[in-house]
């Protein structure tokens, strides 16, 4: 089973997976894909939350038939990132990682 946690910063996410993680060990804990990159920038930009979403996408494909993980952050967490990116006007930040990365998302989702 996988089960995805998704939520703005600050929302609960972490503290959430971890009392569920408590009660349920025979779930793996994926970590918030932005833990995991190397020299992220304190502000993430489009290049970033792409880099987020090709992880987040990656890590749940790559899971064998019946593997209990609750991540944290899923693939539409960072298309939606993507997508305010361009709604508020920063298209040179995003220069179309949106319609680039959906593909990732549909891929077994």
């Amino acid at each position: 089973m996988r089960i995805v946690i998704s939520g703005t910063h600050a929302s609960g996410k972490s503290t959430l997976i971890a009392d569920f993680a408590s009660r349920r060990p025979e779930f793996e804990v994926f970590p918030d894909p932005y833990e995991l990159l190397d020299d992220a920038p304190a502000e993430p930009d489009a290049g970033v939350m792409f880099a987020q979403l090709q992880l987040s996408a990656a890590r749940l494909l790559d899971l064998p038939p019946g593997a209990n993980v609750v991540a944290e952050r899923g693939p539409l967490d960072f298309l939606a990132y993507l997508e305010a990116l361009d709604a508020l006007g920063r298209p040179t930040r995003s220069s179309g990682r949106m319609s680039s990365g959906a593909p990732l998302f549909s891929m077994q989702f």
